[in-house]
């Protein structure tokens, strides 16, 4: 977006300087910015499919830095 909006503002019928585009520019990328690291619009954005994947892997993971594979059954439970 931060990107897209120097284009969108030379495009439109206003009398903007380089300095003011620039400042816009920057603008934009700091409150997107701002905005993704807030937590509930992150899960909003994120799909489930992706978070679920994401969550099995960690736990695969931590099964297998833990030696948990290597651990003996217990047969008389």
């Amino acid at each position: 977006m931060a990107l897209v909006s120097p284009t969108v503002l030379l495009m439109l019928p206003l009398w903007l300087d380089l300095q003011h585009i620039l400042i816009t520019q920057c603008l934009v990328f700091t409150v997107l910015a701002l905005a993704f690291q807030w937590h509930p619009l992150r899960r909003l954005l994120v799909p489930k499919k992706l978070a679920h994947w994401h969550a099995a892997n960690l736990a695969r993971r931590q099964f297998l830095e833990n030696n948990l594979h290597h651990t003996k059954v217990n047969p008389a439970c």
